[in-house]
């Protein structure tokens, strides 16, 4: 950005010394080079914020960036050479201002400007989208504790980076409770409320759960080919080795029994009292019985 600076400050000096071109010309090359410095800071801002994430990004929607970041610079140093071409043939006779001012019109669709690469990122909006969607995952949104105004931050515990195969992640954790949450961009815009319903329901899961239970995102943006590979965000419960339910928010609200396993109660269609005492802390609901409080759940995941 330094080096953006001092040579757009060496090429309007330059422009200044030149008497034969109008102030307007001079005004409009200015106007020019701040549109395509407000364009580059957006493109390095966006750039920055993916660095935070690029873990978590497929490689190759990162390839892309980058490359367009390249192509931009090799553009902006090729149009700021031709207008110092341009002006100094005025100043040398060789051309009139005609040609500078057809050349300035050209502006609007050159790829430098801030208009066009508000555009490439608008038309480009995977990386957003997905950083949004992975944002849900910080610590403190998990909670409930997010200040929307604050940065967010991968979590490395619930993210996977290196998921190979869903059925060796169940048999490693074989004892454990395991909650998978499957996500990819395509199925979250193609089925937005099931993506918010999952999502919320297995935000509730973490925060009443216990110990012995195990939380991860699968994004199959960035897994691709796993086993078990769902059609749509949904929620696996795994337990000793089994894929119980393949999506436990229906399993939930479908049926009204427990489930036993060995000498735990796990709870697919009635509210386990871990979480009635969560609903009760929660929502100081100190006065309500069990049953109440289970019958506002059931209208929580219905919801």
């Amino acid at each position: 950005m330094k080096r953006f600076h001092y040579t757009n400050r060496f090429y309007l000096i330059q422009f200044r010394k030149i008497q034969e071109v109008k102030e307007n010309l001079i005004i409009r090359i200015e106007d020019i080079f701040e549109n395509m410095l407000q364009g580059k800071r957006k493109l390095n801002d966006f750039i920055l914020e993916i660095r935070t994430w690029e873990k978590y990004i497929p490689s190759e929607w990162l390839k892309e960036i980058f490359q367009k970041q390249q192509d931009l610079a090799e553009i902006e140093l090729e149009t700021q050479q031709q207008i110092a071409n341009v002006l100094l043939k005025i100043r040398c006779g060789e051309s009139d201002e005609n040609q500078m001012i057809h050349l300035l019109n050209q502006f609007k669709s050159n790829p430098c400007s801030l208009q066009s690469i508000e555009n490439y990122l608008k038309s480009n909006s995977s990386i957003q989208t997905k950083i949004k969607c992975l944002s849900q995952f910080d610590q403190n949104n998990l909670l409930d504790e997010i200040d929307i105004k604050i940065s967010t931050f991968p979590n490395s515990l619930i993210l996977s980076t290196d998921f190979e195969s869903i059925d060796d992640f169940i048999q490693r954790y074989f004892n454990n409770h395991i909650y998978l949450l499957h996500i990819s961009n395509q199925w979250i815009e193609k089925d937005r409320s099931n993506w918010h319903q999952q999502l919320r329901y297995w935000k509730f899961l973490y925060k009443t759960e216990t110990e012995n239970s195990i939380f991860r995102v699968i994004d199959h943006d960035l897994h691709q080919n796993l086993d078990y590979k769902p059609e749509t965000c949904v929620i696996y419960y795994a337990h000793h080795g089994t894929i119980i339910s393949k999506d436990y928010h229906q399993t939930t609200l479908s049926k009204l029994n427990f489930f036993y396993d060995f000498d735990l109660f796990v709870f697919l269609g009635e509210l386990p009292l871990p979480q009635i005492r969560y609903i009760r802390i929660e929502n100081k609901f100190l006065t309500l019985e069990n049953n109440d409080i289970e019958r506002l759940y059931q209208q929580f995941i219905k919801n």
